[in-house]
C-alpha cells in the first residue's frame, strides 16, 4: 500500500513543485493526493474523508479553504462532507420501531440536530492506488455515538478518477441486530459566482419549511431562478427524476454536471452569494423520521446486515468540447 502522507521532495524545485500541489492544505497532515491525466484530488481521511479539492488542470472545482482558521469556523461548507443522518432533526429526538433516538443538539439556536456523525471524524483507509482510494467509518470506534443511536454500522467510501470524472460511492452496512434508520447525503461545495455563472438542478417540488429550517410537509411547484445573483438560498426540494446539477463557468469555459444515483430523491441547495453554492443530494429529506409517513421524505431503514449504497460523479468538461 502506497503512503498515506505526502512525500518529502529533496531539492529546491522539487519543493516548489509540491507547495503548489498541496496548495493551502499543507497543515491536514494525512492528506492524499489522487490524480490522473486531467484531475488532482484531495482527501483528507482524519476530517470525514472529506474530498477537500478537485482540480482539472489548475482550476479548482470545489471550495478548499484558504487556511485552517477558515475551515475551523465552518467546516461543513468546505469540500465533500459526508451526512449521515442529512440535515436537521427536530429537537435532536424522534422513534423508530419502538425505539427512541436521541441525537446531539449541535443547532442550539433552532433546537435541532443537524448533519449527522461522521462529517469531521476520521476514517481508515482501506486501499489506495494513484487515482482511487477507500476509506472507512466503524461506529464501534466512536461508543459515543451510540448512546443516542443503538446501533453499530459502517460507513464505506471510494473516490475514483477516470478521464474527466471524479466518482464518489458509499455503502452503509447495519451491522446490528436491528432495523436501522438510515438517510444521507453530501454537503457539496462548488465554486460558483453568481455575477457570471449557470446553475441548474433536476428539482420537481420545493418543501415548505418553518422558521426552524424543517418541512411541513406541504410542497409546490419548484422554481429556481436563472440567475443567482443577489439570490439566497437554503431551500429544500424532491428531485424530478433526472438527479442531476449542473454548474456553467462561462470565465473558465468549463461545463460541472454533478450526477447521483437514484437512491437520492430529494436536494437541499444552499447558496448565500459567497463565491460557492452547495447542490446537496439526499436519500431522505430534511427531519425525514419526523415524515415517515411521507413517501416523498425518503425516509428508509436498513435491515440487519443489509447494506444502503449510492453513488455520485462530478464531470468536468471543457465547453469547447460540447459543441463537437
Amino acid at each position: 500500500m502506497q503512503s498515506h502522507s505526502w512525500c518529502r521532495p529533496t531539492t529546491a524545485l522539487f519543493r516548489s513543485a509540491e507547495k503548489r500541489r498541496r496548495f493551502k492544505l499543507e497543515w491536514f497532515h494525512d492528506a492524499i493526493q489522487l490524480k490522473n491525466e486531467q484531475l488532482t484530488a484531495v482527501i483528507i481521511p482524519s476530517e470525514g474523508a472529506n474530498m477537500m479539492s478537485l482540480k482539472r488542470g489548475s482550476t479548482e472545482i470545489l471550495r478548499a479553504p484558504r487556511d485552517q482558521e477558515a475551515y475551523l469556523k465552518r467546516k461543513i461548507l468546505f469540500g465533500t462532507p459526508v451526512l449521515f443522518p442529512p440535515n436537521r432533526i427536530e429537537d435532536g429526538q424522534f422513534s423508530f420501531n419502538g425505539t427512541d433516538y436521541h441525537l446531539p443538539l449541535n443547532e442550539p439556536v433552532l433546537n435541532n440536530h443537524i448533519h449527522g456523525f461522521v462529517s469531521d471524524r476520521p476514517f481508515k483507509i482501506k486501499s489506495q492506488s494513484k487515482s482511487a482510494l477507500t476509506a472507512v467509518f466503524d461506529s464501534a470506534d466512536h461508543p459515543e455515538i451510540s448512546e443516542g443511536f443503538p446501533h453499530h454500522f459502517q460507513v464505506e467510501l471510494d473516490f475514483e478518477l477516470t478521464g474527466e470524472s471524479l466518482t464518489k460511492r458509499c455503502r452503509i452496512r447495519n451491522s446490528s441486530d436491528n432495523e436501522m434508520p438510515a438517510g444521507f447525503g453530501w454537503h457539496t461545495s462548488f465554486v460558483f459566482d453568481a455575477s457570471t455563472d449557470i446553475f441548474q438542478a433536476s428539482v420537481d417540488e420545493q418543501w415548505e419549511l418553518d422558521d426552524r429550517n424543517l418541512p411541513t410537509g406541504n410542497r409546490s411547484t419548484a422554481h429556481i431562478p436563472s440567475s443567482l445573483e443577489n439570490v439566497m438560498l437554503d431551500d429544500a426540494y424532491t428531485d424530478n427524476g433526472e438527479r442531476k446539477a449542473s454548474i456553467i463557468r462561462p470565465d473558465e469555459r468549463i461545463l460541472i454536471d454533478y450526477q447521483v444515483s437514484d437512491t437520492f430523491t430529494n436536494w437541499v441547495i444552499f447558496h448565500e452569494g459567497k463565491g460557492f453554492i452547495c447542490p446537496e443530494p439526499y436519500t431522505w429529506i430534511t427531519n425525514a423520521p419526523h415524515l415517515q409517513n411521507d413517501p416523498a421524505s425518503g425516509f428508509q431503514a436498513i435491515a440487519p446486515g443489509d447494506v444502503l449504497s449510492v453513488k455520485a460523479s462530478i464531470n468536468i468538461r471543457l465547453l469547447e468540447e460540447e459543441g463537437k
